[in-house]
């Protein structure tokens, strides 16, 4: 079995209630999960919105590759309402699912990079990271989870919810 780290994040409609939805749906198809943080409010990061994000970190284990991993994340976004951006840029959201980690792999392909390439850039995800694997090793920057938080130049004001 691996260890995959998932970011949920989300902006718009019943957060709490897409996030259990989602995890529901991804214990169907990509594995049990083995340790879920709190949940966590803050501003939008990278754009202005009205709207507050929460976000969650699963920890699922899993049998599968981080490519199908993605694409499982990608249809159950769809399934729970997200619509993408045509754009680039940041806008708000139904559900975001981000791959964090998938064990203390290095991947890059056309569609996918691992570990998360803004990961160290992001309070959001580095403080329930720290909360649930605070000792793991980032695997290109080779420093924990939490030395990147303390490192973190993000200064956004981030409330853990419970």
């Amino acid at each position: 079995m691996k260890t995959v780290s998932l970011l949920f994040g989300g902006n718009i409609g019943k957060t709490r209630v897409i996030f259990e939805k989602a995890s529901q749906l991804l214990q169907q198809k990509i594995g049990s999960i083995n340790a879920r943080s709190a949940i966590y409010q803050s501003k939008a990061w990278g754009y202005q919105s009205e709207n507050d994000y929460l976000n969650q970190l699963f920890l699922f284990e899993t049998l599968l590759s981080a490519e199908k991993i993605l694409e499982i994340c990608l249809e159950t976004e769809l399934i729970l309402g997200r619509q993408r951006n045509s754009g680039h840029g940041y806008s708000d959201r139904v559900i975001d699912i981000d791959i964090l980690y998938f064990e203390d792999l290095i991947i890059e392909t056309e569609d996918l990079i691992v570990p998360h390439p803004k990961l160290q850039e992001r309070l959001f995800a580095l403080m329930p990271l720290n909360e649930i694997e605070p000792n793991f090793i980032h695997p290109v920057f080779q420093k924990t989870n939490k030395s990147l938080l303390s490192l973190c130049p993000d200064k956004s004001i981030i409330e853990k919810l419970d």
